[in-house]
């Protein structure tokens, strides 16, 4: 199998992952303080918020990713829209047309997937029938873990929202990590690939390669 078509039959699990990600999301939008004390779970979910896209500090702005973020309300639903927009990317009819193998590995061994949307950077091949917009898993995708090809799925599909404003900004495990803002957490790609895998898995840190 061509690690496109690895990418396409690991699309239930990463579907699953999001499904379990927008659950807590949809609790935590939907909650509101009746009486105290809060439930612990309430509280363990919004920690996993605070962890991954950080405490919000109003306003907040994200370069146009989204409108300007002045409530708690705004800043749950802006990130339940990109799980929303990844969801439907691993809709088995989308993911089939957007997910391709590369016709080259153009980034090097360690470079499992890649997203080629839009106007396209220095180095990037331009726009034409080898290289159309697409989700590309190059041939190292094939040989990971199933948990760590879900993750990468989810990942990439954060960055086909807009490849432009989503970014890789920071690393889990990273010190910028921990100290970059709100604003910032909400473009960068890696809070949405692994607060999915905080929930759904309780990790804070990717899967390794063999997961």
């Amino acid at each position: 199998m061509s690690s496109r078509d690895v990418a396409v039959d690991g699309l239930p699990r990463a579907r699953s992952v999001v499904t379990q990600t927008r659950a807590v999301l949809r609790q935590l939008i939907d909650f509101r303080v009746r009486s105290l004390p809060i439930p612990f779970n309430v509280l363990r979910d919004f920690d996993k918020v605070w962890f991954h896209f950080k405490q919000p500090v109003m306003p907040i702005d994200t370069l146009g990713l989204f409108p300007r973020i002045t409530t708690l309300q705004d800043f749950l639903n802006s990130i339940d829209s990109v799980y929303q927009s990844i969801e439907d990317t691993l809709a088995d009819a989308n993911a089939r047309s957007i997910f391709r193998d590369p016709p080259e590995d153009l980034f090097g061994p360690r470079t499992r997937a890649f997203v080629l949307r839009g106007p396209r950077l220095q180095g990037e091949p331009q726009p034409g029938p080898s290289w159309p917009d697409a989700i590309y898993f190059s041939s190292g995708f094939a040989d990971l873990g199933p948990f760590k090809r879900a993750e990468i799925s989810v990942h990439e599909c954060a960055h086909w929202r807009d490849n432009q404003l989503i970014q890789d900004n920071a690393q889990p495990g990273f010190e910028n990590y921990q100290k970059m803002d709100a604003g910032l957490a909400l473009r960068n790609a890696w809070s949405y690939s692994q607060f999915a895998l905080d929930c759904a898995f309780g990790r804070t840190q990717p899967f390794a390669d063999s997961d």
